[in-house]
């Protein structure tokens, strides 16, 4: 329950962030249009940082082990995911349908999960959690891609391998497996920047929530069925499943590390879902409003999931 505590806290405090972007629109301090700016420089420079960042450690057998575990964690749920989500979604196959599959497979892992785990459980697990953005990332620009478009031909490897995030997480292995250390000049200005991607993803957040009337976010009766299964099925599935198959006892720290992958399991909708809609043509708006109201209400549901996974597991 400690943990829980730790993440209700760290959830709250970062609810200021988006609160303060919601003001920043409203008071026509900031435009939607320089937002995109910010979120560019955001998905670019500083969420790479802060990944690249948690690699600088010296090499140890053990933690390279917990890295594996956690990606075949991460590989697992993924997979969890799709698989219930197509049972769930089996008799209707619409453009409708096909987005919210996306909504309830696809969390916020990159740009909430990730700097909320490294807020309350420090950086040794942002380094853990890289594992679980290796496998979105392919997941993401393969199946979500192919969901959302619907079109193959869409599907892009390059787009995978040029991903920033996985660059960044290739070159900060480099240099955790070979013991590379930065100048402390380098050290500072990346961890300086590593400390702004919380805050920065949840100002961006409160800015898209500032374009809506407030009303409209909370009169639709779907779209709160489709945040629950994201937000508390979906997650409660998934500790009941690594509880049957007992993968915490695979090594030592198995416990710890499973626990940093599922809270990134907990993460709202990804704003990706959103991008993909924009990009082919989908509705972008139901998307965009769903991503917002379960970004509200997980500062609610990621402690309790927390908390439910510490007494099951």
């Amino acid at each position: 329950m400690d943990l829980a505590l730790v993440l209700g806290k760290q959830v709250c405090s970062m609810l200021i962030y988006l609160i303060a972007g919601f003001i920043a629109y409203r008071k026509k301090l900031i435009t939607l249009e320089q937002s995109k700016g910010i979120s560019a420089s955001l998905i670019y420079i500083f969420a790479p940082c802060l990944l690249f960042q948690s690699f600088q450690r010296e090499f140890e057998r053990e933690k390279l082990q917990g890295l594996l575990f956690a990606i075949l964690c991460s590989l697992l749920a993924n997979m969890f995911f799709i698989l219930i989500a197509r049972f769930i979604f089996l008799r209707k196959k619409t453009d409708v349908t096909a987005i919210e599959r996306g909504c309830v497979v696809y969390t916020n892992a990159g740009y909430l999960s990730i700097p909320l785990i490294g807020a309350a459980f420090g950086l040794e697990a942002v380094f853990y959690s890289t594992g679980y953005l290796v496998i979105f990332n392919i997941f993401l620009w393969t199946h979500c891609l192919f969901l959302i478009s619907g079109d193959k031909s869409k599907l892009s490897l390059k787009k995978i391998v040029l991903n920033p995030n996985i660059i960044a997480i290739c070159l900060g292995l480099i240099t955790f497996v070979f013991s590379i250390r930065l100048p402390s000049v380098i050290t500072t200005a990346t961890t300086g920047m590593s400390n702004l991607v919380g805050p920065l993803s949840l100002f961006i957040i409160g800015i898209i929530l500032g374009t809506n009337k407030i009303t409209e976010l909370f009169n639709k009766r779907r779209e709160y069925y489709i945040i629950t299964l994201r937000l508390v099925i979906f997650p409660f599935l998934l500790i009941l499943f690594f509880k049957l198959i007992n993968l915490s006892a695979l090594i030592p720290d198995g416990k710890r590390i499973l626990t940093i992958i599922l809270v990134a399991s907990y993460a709202p909708i990804a704003t990706s879902i959103s991008m993909f809609c924009q990009q082919f043509g989908k509705d972008a708006e139901y998307a965009s409003r769903m991503t917002t109201i379960s970004t509200l209400l997980c500062v609610i549901t990621m402690p309790l999931m927390l908390a439910v996974s510490q007494l099951i597991l």
